[in-house]
């Protein structure tokens, strides 16, 4: 998601006409437990969890990684999505755009 904000940040540089904004998020990884009931650092069986703050509104896909893009969307994520893959000369596109608002 990292990656995403600085490419968002790139973006707003050429000052479009809405800007683009990811939330900050962190990885958060709750360890698992060895059989001897030890706590392994990278076990199989740990939990790793993405957070972000809670976004109040309503919650909207603006486009997914197979083509999909809801009726009557908005232009700017699609938009961004598309700048990404040439800023990037196509090695890479962000896609998965969700959000409020």
């Amino acid at each position: 998601q990292e990656l995403c904000a600085a490419l968002a940040r790139e973006y707003n540089k050429a000052k479009p006409p809405k800007k683009v904004k990811f939330v900050d998020s962190c990885v958060i990884v709750c360890p698992g437990t060895c059989a001897d009931g030890s706590v392994s650092p990278r076990a199989a069986s740990d939990t790793v969890l993405m957070v972000e703050a809670f976004l109040k509104g309503r919650y909207l896909k603006y486009n997914n990684n197979m083509g999909y893009v809801p009726p009557r969307a908005r232009s700017t994520p699609q938009a961004f999505s598309h700048w990404t893959y040439a800023y990037t000369r196509g090695a890479l596109m962000v896609v998965e755009i969700q959000g409020v608002g």
